[in-house]
């Protein structure tokens, strides 16, 4: 509410030309922002990051604290996204795509970086540590890669991330036995992941409601 009561004012002081703001599920003080927005004339563009599909009314009930929907303009990071904030809002409101992108110089390896040839197959992932992301599915593969592979072909795995889903997903790993070969590396800077990423011969996304991931399209 204190949020929601400073961006009212802001806007108030110094209004905008144009307010953008970005929606999860439900995004209360995006939400709040949006409204005071349209209340007050701004024009208000929403991008949806999420997949509005398997959460029931929740797309529904959020959207209720905005008022009129149409009087946006709506966008969604990916056609899969924009397809399900369709549904949602009704046919007869148009929802663009803006893709996420990456820099990508930023992201590639340094002219004339080598890796040691002789190493482990390396399987990496960077995600939050989440029930959305799938993290308990994320050690089902890992162990189950690794019980299919013959036992003299070196593996190694690393996770980059933190999240609620930490303290399962190391449990999970301790009793099969692979912390010995899963390194759970926690959160890192960009120079980390790259570092990581740099080094992956695979990456592993096990999220399946993905509107449009950015980890994917770093390690690309």
């Amino acid at each position: 509410r204190a949020g929601a009561r400073e961006a009212s004012a802001g806007l108030a002081a110094r209004p905008p030309a144009v307010v953008h703001a970005h929606l999860s599920v439900a995004s209360p003080f995006a939400l709040q922002v949006a409204r005071e927005a349209l209340r007050r004339g701004v024009p208000l563009v929403l991008t949806v990051h999420s997949m509005w599909t398997g959460w029931g009314p929740v797309p529904r009930l959020a959207l209720a604290a905005l008022g009129d929907p149409r009087a946006a303009v709506w966008s969604a990071v990916s056609t899969a996204a924009a397809g399900a904030v369709t549904e949602v809002l009704g046919g007869d409101v148009a929802v663009q795509v803006a893709g996420n992108a990456v820099d990508v110089d930023r992201w590639r390896p340094a002219p004339g970086s080598r890796l040691d040839p002789v190493r482990p197959v390396t399987v990496v992932s960077v995600m939050r540590l989440t029930r959305t992301k799938r993290t308990r599915a994320l050690a089902e593969i890992l162990v189950d890669v690794r019980r299919r592979l013959p036992a003299d072909v070196p593996l190694r795995a690393v996770v980059v991330g933190e999240g609620p889903e930490a303290g399962v997903l190391r449990r999970r790993l301790d009793r099969a036995g692979a912390d010995t070969w899963v390194h759970l590396a926690g959160r890192l800077d960009r120079a980390g992941v790259r570092e990581h990423l740099r080094s992956a011969d695979v990456f592993l996304a096990p999220a399946d409601r993905e509107a449009f991931g950015i980890a994917a399209l770093e390690a690309r």
